[in-house]
């Protein structure tokens, strides 16, 4: 499925069937088949499991012994690794790029208008007359502008942040094809330490269909999606802190307001409101396309009546 969805996203940011076939490393013609295709291709996903992971703890420590990648290797060799050079020095690669990434991954980098959108969703103990509900925040971000969504709801499944994010494209009017999330298993199943991500298949699907392209920050690193995690905590003490309400209608009409008001307060880091760099930004969106609501949702298998 997901080159299905990398094609899909790729051609929704305008690049052509010859150099989607080039990046996803397909035919053309396969490029046109998925293009043609409303849904993903189906098929049973296997997982690849590599034959150095085992060896990780022991390569890392012969790296910061300074060993090189033939050292290692003989190393290796000598406990039973049964592939190539090559294979090592590939792995080696990989680590030192992910170690990079990591110290680089607080720094602040802002993206241009209709490039990024970051999504993420938090925990809260709301008071709904008299009685403690346990409700799920979930906020959407445009990087370049900070224009912010908000909504929430009673359960954290993949259905739930597939709508979510619906509403929120509809309430853009558009969206941004790269989407930072965070590693819930809503969207996330495994995402190993090389950077290899397997992604829930239902969230995966979603994001084929609009063209946008999935981008999980580090783990233990939510600080790579921080244009969403530190607005969370604005919320939480300006809003959230010793709110009690009737209903969940009245905190639904009290989250909108606080919305419309946090999107024209002038921004503490571009020094500008929201509301007013959305204006700029609405226009460089993704045109929302006719997508059939059916295609969205799993559908259990009917079971035979006894």
């Amino acid at each position: 499925m997901y080159k299905w969805q990398r094609i899909k996203a790729l051609h929704a940011q305008g690049v052509g069937i010859r150099q989607i076939a080039r990046d996803v490393g397909v035919s053309r013609n396969t490029v046109r088949k998925y293009l043609k295709e409303a849904g993903p291709p189906q098929f049973k996903a296997r997982e690849y499991t590599k034959e150095l992971d085992k060896f990780l703890e022991e390569i890392k420590v012969m790296l910061a012994k300074g060993y090189i990648g033939t050292r290692i290797y003989k190393e290796l060799k000598d406990k039973g690794y049964q592939g190539s050079l090559a294979s090592v020095h590939r792995y080696l690669r990989a680590i030192k790029e992910d170690d990079r990434t990591a110290k680089l991954a607080t720094t602040r980098v802002e993206t241009g208008p209709g490039k990024q959108m970051q999504y993420d969703w938090k925990v809260w103990t709301l008071p709904v007359d008299g009685k403690l509900v346990k409700i799920y925040l979930h906020e959407v971000v445009l990087s370049y502008s900070r224009m912010k969504f908000y909504t929430f709801s009673l359960s954290i499944t993949t259905a739930d942040v597939i709508r979510v994010l619906i509403e929120a494209i509809d309430f853009f009017g558009g969206y941004a094809p790269e989407l930072v999330i965070d590693n819930g298993k809503q969207m996330v199943i495994t995402h190993q330490k090389d950077g290899i991500v397997r992604y829930n298949d239902e969230f995966l699907k979603f994001c084929g269909m609009y063209g946008i392209e999935p981008c999980p920050c580090a783990n233990y690193r939510a600080r790579t999606k921080g244009k969403v995690e530190r607005p969370f905590y604005y919320v939480q003490e300006h809003l959230l802190r010793g709110l009690e309400v009737g209903n969940l209608n009245e905190f639904a009409v009290k989250l909108s307001e606080f919305q419309e008001a946090y999107n024209k307060r002038p921004h503490s880091t571009l020094g500008r409101p929201p509301a007013e760099m959305f204006a700029e930004e609405k226009e460089c969106l993704v045109k929302i396309p006719a997508v059939e609501p059916a295609l969205l949702h799993h559908k259990e298998p009917l079971k035979p009546r006894n």
